[in-house]
């Protein structure tokens, strides 16, 4: 076992148990007693780890200061504004890491553990019984999306200052100011302008040997500000050619009239710029070790790299729409990049990535603008293939099935790559491949065919869909926690992608996954869109935004459809983990059997019925194929439920009963069911979806035969009730050998009705729950939907499962856990995983607790230290076995 992890996660807990909230509980006086004195034992031994060193870097400590060397870290971070973290990430890693010593043998890091798991284990207990009859000292209150419009008119407003500033730009460079008769080259940085200003590098005139360019720094101002010179009485021309002789950066003031000003320099550069000359798609095609012999030195981009700078990109178009200054569309090809390393001594070197267009600034031009489109718009659509490019890494290749055949009066010229473009984000959506990526690009193919826009329209909706889902996926790869809530108003069932209404149904992009959707805007062939319609600015209050799949994959779930879409994502992240030698886990559901003839079974759930095949029993002794008689269908739910939920598990079908009513007298047939999972079968986990109201000593001994059988390495789950108050817990959930499962909405919160009291021998044991209402239990998404304890079952012995294959894929980073196998396939050993999954609610107690996949299995977690280190530190908590 690894006990620097061990301890790493024990500090970690730290942050869970003493929160700001609880340091402001009013403790009584022997709870504080306890909790003063294990803070100042576990402060003073955490005070040991830190290396004296650090004192020379903080003089101003007094020497008389108790815990200097903590106060000096503690200092040290602040001042480096890093947020320290379990495993920081290589950008993030600073000297202050240098200054923490674990020491050198195992005994130290298992005294210092267990200090840390005194101290957590003691202030638990404190604020347990403390928090029973505490009200909260402060409610937060969120209105819900108000950040995200107030951001949103402020980037509208910015975007259209900055656009209107670019055609003053353009008329000064081309009509206006410029004395030479040779036009000028721009190279814009496409920095997303998060600064009021324009960055070029901008060619000199002048017939030389090497062109000559040099950086020119564009900004408006507002009409109050009289503090500037007024216009100078040459030319930019010649100002550019003065500031490059003395290696100043020309920056230059646009006034409201028209009018511009030099701001005095204030920087120097030490070199003369230079225009870069590597485009972005021979830094995505090469190779590392080609850095040498190529144009220039570089890095190959990392994948938050690229999202970065996606996000730039994007993010100028949003800008630059209706501008002059944008001519082209925006390919890998033709856009240019340089790359420039900091160094620093906390934080290494970190290289910065721009991206610039190329603009000749020609004397006639017309306006550029969105009303001239006839076609669709072809800056959002190459935009979307740019993205493919970027997120993907390879090419779309048009292919005879992508050729347009329009009349050639009509004929876009653009539409075959629209074709393609939609095949391929289509083809990879069905490999489940990055969605919330492929969700973004079909957003841009939404945008193409709507022409009717105007720039303020096409802005709008391509800052709800394209920009501000980039933002949140880069903000999210960017820190271990996801971002705050955003805005779930503005979320819809699916992504809508029509064809331009002006061209006739082709092989495109896909719109079978349409299901309800805004009815806003209408799209091709009746289809509907769910882009927002808005033509006064701003009424962004209201406005819809179309990236359901993508919130759905990052975790602002709004149904229990999303809910069970991110269990699919989790699947899908670990589908590469299987080994070839892994068993799969086998699961048994007692129910009412499984009607191989559903409809459930057709569409996505073809041959899914194939996985059923050999495993059927049916303790009624009448079929020998899979049947349900039960007239809703229950046993059917559960069994396509979790053919779903574990597509690489075995599944076992027992009928006990044919329906509910004949539950009562299903008493031996559930008995049996059991020990034939156990002994035939040998399965590792049972789902009840059923109960009783008193303990049935038949089934009990029939539980505790196949606990002896399986030598405790079987896991049981049942349904508490669906009674609410009105009933206490059922049967067999109440039995000690049973993990009782309740019931949750999608968002986690306990449903009352499927929350029942406990009985008095299970007091201040942990209470779990999962989703338990309007569950689609098939691949149709809302055929065939069940809510109740007897739903959330199934679910939570799936993500039982889903543990229990992860820890058998990769049982070999558990080398110094010996049985890892065994112990997570024990009622104590997967109880002791769920507690450190999960995380104690205020409601309706501290004891329960709320379950779900990515708790464990989260996107940040690429290089699974999370996972490894959560399952051994529970199962390094159980006793051990003689």
């Amino acid at each position: 076992m690894n006990s620097i992890t061990l301890l790493r996660f024990e500090v970690q807990e730290m942050q869970k148990v003493l929160t700001e909230t609880r340091s402001e509980y009013d403790l009584s006086g022997d709870d504080f007693g306890k909790a003063s004195a294990a803070l100042e034992s576990v402060l003073f031994s955490l005070e040991e780890l830190v290396d004296e060193a650090i004192l020379k870097y903080h003089g101003d400590l007094s020497s008389k200061q108790e815990l200097r060397r903590l106060c000096a870290l503690r200092d040290h971070i602040l001042k480096c504004d890093i947020t320290p973290c379990l495993e920081p990430p290589s950008h993030l890693r600073f000297s202050s890491v240098n200054m923490i010593s674990y020491g050198k043998e195992a005994s130290d890091f298992h005294w210092r553990r267990s200090e840390v798991q005194q101290f957590n284990d003691i202030m638990r207990k404190v604020y347990e019984s403390t928090a029973v009859s505490s009200e909260p000292l402060m409610t937060q209150i969120f209105e819900n999306g108000s950040s995200d419009d107030s951001a949103a008119r402020a980037d509208m407003y910015q975007a259209k200052r900055l656009c209107d500033t670019t055609k003053t730009i353009f008329k000064l460079m081309t009509e206006n100011a410029i004395s030479c008769q040779s036009s000028h080259l721009a190279l814009i940085h496409l920095s997303g302008f998060s600064q009021p200003e324009i960055d070029m590098v901008i060619s000199l005139c002048g017939q030389t040997e090497k062109q000559k360019w040099h950086q020119v720094y564009w900004a408006s101002s507002f009409p109050s500000n009289n503090s500037l010179p007024s216009t100078p009485t040459d030319d930019i021309c010649s100002r550019l050619k003065h500031s490059r002789r003395f290696k100043n950066p020309l920056r230059i003031q646009i006034q409201p009239d028209g009018t511009w000003t030099c701001v005095p320099p204030s920087d120097r550069t030490n070199t003369y710029t230079t225009a870069p000359a590597l485009t972005l798609e021979e830094l995505l095609n090469a190779k590392q070790d080609d850095g040498g012999a190529s144009k220039t030195n570089f890095k190959k981009l990392l994948k938050k790299e690229k999202l970065d700078l996606a996000v730039s990109i994007a993010k100028s178009l949003l800008y630059l729409c209706g501008s002059p200054l944008l001519l082209d569309t925006w390919k890998t090809e033709n856009i240019y990049i340089s790359q420039a390393t900091d160094a620093s001594i906390d934080s290494g070197s970190r290289t910065h990535t721009k991206a610039y267009v190329r603009r000749e600034l020609i004397k006639v031009l017309p306006e550029a603008g969105l009303g001239e489109l006839s076609n669709g718009n072809p800056y959002i659509l190459y935009l979307g293939t740019l993205l493919w490019e970027l997120f993907f890494g390879r090419k779309i290749i048009i292919t005879a099935e992508d050729e347009d055949d329009e009349d050639e009066d009509e004929e876009d010229p653009n539409l075959s790559l629209y074709y393609a473009l939609g095949r391929e984000e289509k083809n990879s959506r069905e490999c489940f491949v990055d969605r919330p990526f492929l969700d973004i690009i079909a957003n841009c193919l939404n945008l193409y065919g709507q022409t009717e826009l105007d720039d303020e329209e096409f802005r709008e909706k391509m800052y709800w869909n394209v920009v501000k889902p980039l933002n949140y996926l880069d903000s999210y790869y960017h820190s271990e926690k996801k971002p705050s809530t955003m805005d779930q108003r503005r979320s819809t069932e699916s992504l809508a992608r029509p064809l331009p209404e002006n061209l006739h149904p082709r092989p495109g992009p896909s719109s079978s996954r349409v299901h309800q959707l805004m009815k806003r805007d209408a799209g091709w062939n009746g289809t509907t869109a769910a882009m927002p319609q808005s033509r006064q600015s701003p009424p962004l209050q209201s406005t819809p935004s179309n990236y359901s799949e993508l919130l759905a994959s990052q975790g602002n779930i709004t149904s229990s459809t999303l809910w069970l879409r991110k269990f699919d994502s989790v699947n899908q992240r670990l589908k590469s983990l299987a080994r070839i030698g892994t068993q799969p886990v086998k699961v048994a559901v007692l129910d009412t059997g499984c009607n191989l003839s559903a409809d459930c079974f057709n569409s996505s759930g073809i041959r899914q019925d194939e996985r059923l095949a050999g495993h059927w029993f049916d303790c009624m002794n009448e079929e020998d194929e899979p049947v349900d008689d039960d007239p809703s269908q229950h046993g059917t739910a559960i069994v396509t439920l979790l053919l779903r939920l574990l597509p690489t598990a075995e599944i076992y079908v027992a009928r006990v009963s044919r329906n509910a009513d004949g539950l009562s007298e299903a008493k031996e047939n559930i008995a049996n069911a059991i020990l034939h999972a156990a002994q035939s079968c040998d399965v590792d986990i049972v789902s009840m979806s059923f109960g009783f109201s008193d303990e049935v000593p038949l089934i009990q001994d029939a539980i505790t035969n196949a606990e002896n059988i399986k030598k405790h390495k079987i896991l049981f789950f049942a349904a508490a009730n669906n009674d609410g108050l009105n009933q206490k817990e059922m049967f067999p959930a109440f039995s000690e050998s049973v993990i009782s499962v309740r019931g949750t909405t999608h968002d986690g919160s306990f449903v009352q009705q499927y929350n029942p009291e406990t009985w008095s021998h299970k007091d201040g044991m942990k209470l779990y729950g999962t989703i338990s209402q309007n569950v689609p239990c098939d691949w149709t998404a809302g055929q065939l939907t069940k809510s109740g304890c007897s739903v959330a079952t199934p679910i939570m012995a799936a993500i039982a499962a889903l543990i229990i294959w992860y820890v058998s894929c990769e049982s070999a980073r558990f080398g110094g856990l010996k049985n890892v196998e065994d112990l997570i396939r024990t009622r104590r050993g997967i109880l002791s995983v769920f507690g450190v999954m999960t995380e104690e609610q205020k409601q309706p107690s501290i004891y329960h607790r709320y379950l779900a996949p990515w708790q464990l299995f989260s996107d940040g977690d690429a290089t699974d230290v999370k996972k490894v280190s959560m399952i051994s530190y529970a199962l390094s908590k159980l006793p051990p076995r003689g």
